[in-house]
């Protein structure tokens, strides 16, 4: 595998795990915060978490797996070209 794969699967999924602890903890409207920082940073396909009621923790985490899906394999087409 390519150095640049690696480090953005490593990249995004330490910035899932940080939202998804940011959710867990309830500080406010933290959930809801990072939801939407993580649908930001994984559009288009994590716009599928809006399907489910915001700041949730299963919203945090759909965001997170549609996201990092999708720079997995942007990075496996840049990787190819």
């Amino acid at each position: 595998m390519k150095k640049g794969f690696i480090l953005i699967v490593v990249g995004y999924g330490a910035w899932v795990i940080l939202n998804i602890i940011i959710t867990f903890f309830k500080i406010g409207d933290a959930g809801v915060n990072a939801h939407l920082a993580l649908v930001f940073t994984g559009l288009p396909t994590s716009l599928l978490s809006l399907l489910v009621p915001h700041g949730t923790l299963l919203a945090v985490l759909i965001a997170g797996i549609l996201g990092l899906i999708q720079w997995s394999l942007v990075a496996k087409l840049w990787k190819k070209s």
